[in-house]
């Protein structure tokens, strides 16, 4: 063989080596594209996802009643009941009338 020859299949084997790291890269950057593209649905459904999450904790109050609030708000009911009961009470023994029983309270 000549160096002519030599030369032809170098340049050969060197083309396909080069047109296979072309087609591997063209495919990388396909697949880089493809998951990019995913991130970025990903990034707007976090985003949607976020500003409804901020909606719901700002309406929450309005639509729900925490624990704590509930049962002081019963306490302070309770509170004001019970003294309007101890005043009708008092004005019932002033008048002599017979006690009255509290249906919500134990006899003493």
């Amino acid at each position: 063989m000549n160096n002519m020859g030599v030369f032809a299949i170098a340049a050969g084997v060197l083309g396909g080596v080069f047109a296979m790291l072309r087609w591997f890269a063209v495919r990388l950057l396909a697949d880089m594209e493809r998951r990019l593209a995913r991130i970025e649905d990903v990034a707007k459904e976090v985003g949607r996802l976020d500003t409804e999450v901020k909606d719901f904790m700002g309406k929450l109050p309005l639509h729900y009643q925490r624990r704590d609030d509930a049962i002081r708000e019963y306490t302070a009911i309770n509170a004001k009941l019970d003294r309007q009961w101890e005043v009708m009470s008092e004005f019932a023994r002033s008048r002599s009338a017979p006690p009255v029983i509290c249906p919500m309270k134990e006899n003493k």
